[in-house]
């Protein structure tokens, strides 16, 4: 299960997966391994443990923030970030931490780089600048603005997997509303 959202101005994809475990079952098999690639690819994993069931808890780290669940029903352990999905206490400062996770050594204004920090991050981006160095020399060669429209929509969209928002249809309608484009 997959949504999008914005923390604090920050656009987030969250993903609801699979439990780490060891199984049999080939289905949750495939499910976990799944979980796993995400994992890997995640600029922070939000680890939700249940307070009346504590059972593995994984390392905090600067990708790893644990959250103790049913906060309401079993006291977590000192000083851990605990919520309760049934009263909504500590909902708040869960999306304050996740939002000052994201952007802790984060700051962009004039002409100051933004650091890359991960893997997914780096790709997305550099497959965004190939699509727009292809459209730039398609345009050059005069080659039909729908043809030049693929290279920006997939530099669109790999910007869009970026920042959360994948909307292609939005710049297409730009690019073409004072063209008339025929068959």
């Amino acid at each position: 299960i997959e949504a999008d959202l914005s923390i604090e101005g920050i656009p987030i994809r969250l993903y609801d997966t699979a439990g780490l475990r060891e199984s049999s079952d080939s289905i949750e098999s495939e499910g976990i391994r799944r979980t796993e690639r995400l994992i890997g690819q995640a600029d922070l994993v939000v680890f939700l443990v249940d307070s009346t069931m504590m059972g593995h808890v994984p390392e905090e780290d600067e990708r790893t923030l644990v959250v103790y669940n049913k906060s309401d029903l079993a006291k977590p352990p000192q000083g851990k970030l605990a919520i309760s999905a049934q009263s909504g206490e500590g909902v708040d400062r869960l999306l304050h931490e996740i939002s000052t996770r994201l952007t802790s050594g984060f700051s962009v204004s004039g002409d100051e780089l933004l650091i890359i920090e991960s893997e997914r991050q780096y790709q997305l981006l550099n497959a965004s600048e190939v699509a727009l160095i292809r459209a730039l020399e398609l345009v050059d060669e005069d080659i039909p603005l729908d043809i030049t429209a693929v290279e920006l929509g997939e530099a669109l969209d790999n910007l869009g997997q970026l920042t959360g928002e994948v909307t292609p249809s939005d710049i297409l309608e730009t690019i073409f509303s004072g063209f008339c484009v025929g068959k």
